[in-house]
């Protein structure tokens, strides 16, 4: 009796798994977020960039500190005085006292603050600092701008002029040049002439003592200065300076401290 065979039956081969949708679908999800976290970074980075402030720039305050308000800027510091100016190297009490009220900042476009330099140049002479003197009437010459003074002023810096040019006449230097920018300007004093000073002269400088003015001496002195630029009337100006220095000195003294 024959034996029967079994027959296997062959197995059909898998077909491909096809993608699936939903996979795919989620793929292009994943992928868009995270192009759009990347482009969102970027765009934050460089708004960042263009609201910072450039290297090296301030920072205001209003920038730094919103809501406050931004401070004024400061203005600029004014140059240190000359040394002939200053209150806190005056051993001279009166003199001291006097730099530290009119003298704290200098003003070549204030009459006040030019009569002051000068008034501090006369009783720097009357003490015999003639070298400090020179100082304040060369430092208040070479900043005024003449051709924007008043009456005032110009004559309160023509007297300075004069008092320069003596004091270099007096070392020995030429002041020529000086006393000719001197004679550009308006012309002043004109009744400080020659007679004046051998008729009047004296007598307003007394008269300043007697009412105790300093700064009445200012005047007549200017125009003694004049008169010691000139070799013809050199002599009696210089008695009549020695007067009013001498003058100075005593209300200088007198003042009340």
């Amino acid at each position: 009796m024959a034996k029967k065979t079994k027959v296997k039956a062959r197995r059909k081969p898998a077909k491909a798994a096809a993608p699936k949708k939903a996979n795919a679908k989620v793929s292009a999800k994943a992928s868009a977020k995270v192009s759009a976290k990347v482009s969102a970074k970027v765009s934050a980075k460089a708004s960042a960039r263009r609201a910072s402030p450039a290297k090296g720039a301030r920072v205001t305050a209003s920038a730094s500190a919103p809501g406050k308000p931004s401070r004024a800027p400061k203005a600029p510091k004014a140059p240190p005085l000359p040394e002939a100016f200053r209150a806190d190297v005056e051993q001279h009490a009166f003199v001291r006292d006097f730099k530290a009220r009119w003298l704290t900042r200098l003003d070549f476009a204030s009459t006040t603050s030019l009569q002051s330099q000068l008034q501090l140049a006369l009783m720097l002479q009357a003490l015999g600092r003639d070298a400090e003197a020179e100082q304040v009437a060369a430092h208040l010459v070479q900043h005024v701008d003449t051709l924007t003074l008043g009456a005032e002023g110009w004559e309160t810096t023509w007297r300075a002029m004069q008092l320069l040019a003596w004091l270099k006449t007096a070392r020995g230097e030429d002041a020529r040049e000086l006393l000719a920018r001197a004679q550009l300007g308006p012309r002043v004093s004109a009744h400080r002439d020659r007679e004046w000073l051998s008729t009047e002269a004296a007598g307003e400088i007394k008269d300043a003592l007697e009412r105790r003015r300093l700064a009445y001496l200012v005047e007549p002195v200017g125009g003694v200065w004049r008169w010691l630029n000139d070799a013809g009337a050199r002599e009696k100006a210089r008695g009549l300076l020695a007067e009013a220095l001498a003058a100075t000195r005593a209300l200088m003294k007198a003042a009340p401290k």
